[in-house]
């Protein structure tokens, strides 16, 4: 089997496992029924040896089952001093979606409290929420929960999809996170890269030509970055093939830096290798914009929205760069292309 990535290219492209290393506050340990005190609906829990990711019991719950806490089930307030809220879930059905909503003390209407979702892969997931990154109503807002005065929280495990799910190790955690990599393709000098790139220019009867130099400037992995020179009328660069199996795995990133002076627009697509054709209808199509300088994109992988098969992962990227005027930006350079297991999309509309 053929899989591609089309994409802006960087100084390597990875694939990496993430662990939490840090203090943690458990929520639910899922070790007894004492420390289910903290979820309103405990009594639906049950206690089991299989799926546990941390001690030797996990808590299978029906489908539909939803977390609900507040302080009246002593879930802590102050959440400031904590960098996530992570659940760990096992899905032994289809591929689904979390529901998230957390209000502070504004209230839970649709608009003052933060809405969110996650999507639910088959087999082992977790679930991590920013815990600085949480916004009022929905992303862009530009409004945040005060995160001193958390007052509910619902977690709201899917319908359909499996007839139980299996909970365990939910807890606020403070620290950053170590990161495994894998090399796909690199830019080193003397390194042999895992996949060929090539940049086409479209419409091919426009005048002008791209370029992509490796250069030294703004490297974040290794010594050398990818800078493209796009021309004015379009292009992409397309990367294959890339490793298989994305499946383990939540968001691809990549480093970036725009020279551009003003924010510019990425827009693009992922598929499969069952849409190897590329139609539209197939693939999961995107745009998020990037602003001015350095900073790294996550595109969220396993979501259930991609086209072609979501449960196996992406297989191929397109990316163009352009600004909001939509006219092609100056040279960008990029660089480091990461899959990691625990990331969250944090590319917002520019200020």
């Amino acid at each position: 089997m053929r899989y591609e990535v089309c994409a802006a290219a960087g100084s390597s492209v990875l694939l990496c496992a993430l662990s939490f290393a840090g203090e943690e506050l458990m929520l639910s340990d899922f070790e007894s029924r004492e420390s289910l005190r903290v979820i309103e609906a405990r009594a639906k829990i049950e206690l089991v040896s299989e799926h546990a990711t941390q001690g030797k019991q996990a808590g299978k719950v029906p489908a539909g089952f939803t977390i609900v806490a507040g302080g009246w089930t002593r879930l802590p307030a102050d959440w400031s001093g904590y960098d996530q809220l992570r659940l760990d879930i096992y899905n032994p059905g289809e591929v689904a979606k979390v529901s998230i909503t957390i209000a502070d003390a504004e209230g839970n209407d649709y608009w003052k409290r933060h809405n969110n979702s996650f999507p639910l892969r088959t087999g082992r997931n977790t679930i991590a929420i920013p815990v600085g990154g949480m916004w009022r109503g929905e992303k862009g807002s530009g409004k945040f929960l005060d995160t001193k005065d958390i007052k509910q929280l619902v977690i709201s495990l899917p319908r359909k999809g499996a007839p139980a799910y299996y909970l365990d190790n939910f807890r606020l955690v403070r620290g950053a996170g170590k990161v495994e990599k894998r090399l796909l393709i690199g830019f080193e000098e003397g390194e042999k890269p895992g996949a060929k790139w090539n940049i086409e220019d479209w419409p091919p009867d426009a005048p002008g030509k791209s370029v992509a130099t490796p250069v030294a400037e703004h490297a974040t992995e290794g010594r050398m970055a990818l800078k493209l020179q796009y021309r004015e009328n379009g292009a992409n660069i397309t990367v294959r093939p890339l490793d298989p199996d994305w499946s383990g795995y939540d968001s691809l990133e990549i480093d970036c830096f725009n020279a551009a002076g003003a924010p510019i627009r990425i827009s693009g697509w992922f598929r499969d290798e069952v849409s190897k054709t590329g139609e539209y209808w197939q693939r999961h199509n995107y745009q998020t914009n990037v602003l001015a300088g350095a900073s790294t994109i996550r595109f969220p992988l396993g979501d259930p929205a991609t086209g072609g098969s979501a449960e196996e992962g992406p297989r191929a990227i397109h990316v163009q760069w352009r600004d909001l005027a939509g006219n092609w930006s100056d040279p960008v350079v990029v660089d480091v292309w990461v899959v990691d297991p625990d990331g969250a999309p944090t590319i917002g509309d520019p200020a």
